[in-house]
């Protein structure tokens, strides 16, 4: 066979399907790029929010810690509340789940009480807890825009 004729079949032929598989191509890598971009979006709001979670815990525990006397019933309720509403956003991540099990968020928040209550030094409390909020921070920056 003339090697002008193969030639110029196979150029034909890559000059209909060429552009077909480019257009593929092209479909997957933004397919790849919007489902990257969707997963980073959830995961900064998911950050977020256990941002403002813990952020909300600590500040009432700490204020309740700080008064000099025992806490109200409404007081204790507030803490509480704030902690479950803790625990919940904790348990209930599905974008950042492996970043909280790793760093033990739930842990050290415990452990930080736990250690308090046997030193009661509020401020070794307030350290312990600004590094943890800390944590969350610094790896939530750390995302991709």
């Amino acid at each position: 066979m003339d090697p002008f004729l193969v030639s110029t079949i196979i150029l034909a032929v890559w000059g209909a399907l060429g552009p077909l598989v480019g257009v593929r191509y092209g479909h997957e890598l933004a397919k790849r790029s919007q489902k990257e971009h969707w997963i980073d979006d959830n995961a900064k709001e998911e950050y977020r929010e256990l941002i403002g979670a813990l952020f909300e815990a600590a500040n009432v525990s700490i204020l309740n810690r700080c008064l000099g006397r025992e806490t109200t019933i409404e007081e204790d309720s507030t803490e509480e509340r704030c902690e479950h509403l803790l625990y919940a956003v904790i348990y209930t991540r599905l974008f950042i789940r492996e970043f909280v099990e790793k760093e033990q968020i739930m842990e050290r928040w415990k452990t930080a009480f736990t250690e308090h209550s046997k030193t009661h030094d509020l401020e070794v409390l307030r350290k312990t807890l600004r590094e943890l909020i800390e944590v969350v921070v610094d790896h939530a920056t750390k995302l991709k825009d």
